[in-house]
């Protein structure tokens, strides 16, 4: 599996690739492998309805691209939630999103409530795969209100789910809080985490990619 890096090699790391490619590219890459694993192990003809969720930040935008490349290329029925508001999107996200929000069945998700509660079960029920892009490595919150309704529901709906870079509420160094996904699989991307090498059977299948950063 190579080595296990913490947050700030990850950090450095990607600085690396920024500089070379620009961070809209390195995105770019990221969702390309995903969308790739996801072809390849879950099969549009077994799964052919993919629910990605999205948060505001960089793990967002990989999963932006992730929704593009699965139906754009691979055919999938993809739905898109996002955990905020469109303001709140950050670049190099943003720009990925703008290349789907034509395109895609898009809901944006701002507070916790009982009718949203409903509405997240319903959509989980109806598709065959969840894409977990919410938080990245960095993520060091507590998992609260409506993010803890979708991780727990995520968790509960009975359906397989790809977790990109990390699974959301593990942190890359600490390891899990008291509320995070439990991956079918995931998609470590540049490197495993050191989190991983401690506690492997959090994180599913571990797949790393390392984008073709050469180190």
């Amino acid at each position: 599996m190579g080595d296990y890096l913490s947050i700030e090699a990850i950090r450095e790391r990607e600085s690396q690739a920024i500089k070379a490619w620009g961070a809209f590219t390195l995105m770019e890459r990221a969702g390309q492998a995903a969308a790739r694993y996801i072809f390849d192990h879950y099969p549009p003809e077994l799964y052919p309805k993919v629910i990605i969720f999205c948060g505001k930040g960089n793990n967002g935008g990989d999963g932006f691209v992730v929704a593009r490349l699965l139906k754009n290329m691979f055919d999938y029925q993809v739905s898109v939630f996002v955990l905020g508001h469109i303001s709140q999107i950050k670049a190099p996200a943003l720009e990925h999103f703008e290349n789907i929000y034509r395109d895609l069945p898009i809901n944006f998700f701002e507070e916790d409530s009982p009718a949203v509660k409903i509405i997240l079960e319903k959509n989980l029920k109806q598709n065959d795969l969840i894409v977990d892009a919410l938080y990245g490595v960095g993520f060091h919150d507590s998992i609260t209100g409506l993010s803890e309704t979708m991780i727990t529901l995520i968790n509960q709906a009975g359906r397989p789910v790809i977790s990109l870079d990390i699974p959301s509420g593990v942190h890359g160094d600490k390891g899990p809080g008291t509320c995070f996904i439990h991956p079918s699989a995931t998609i470590s991307f540049l490197a495993a985490k050191s989190c991983m090498q401690s506690q492997p059977e959090l994180f599913g299948e571990i797949v790393i990619d390392d984008l073709g950063v050469m180190v």
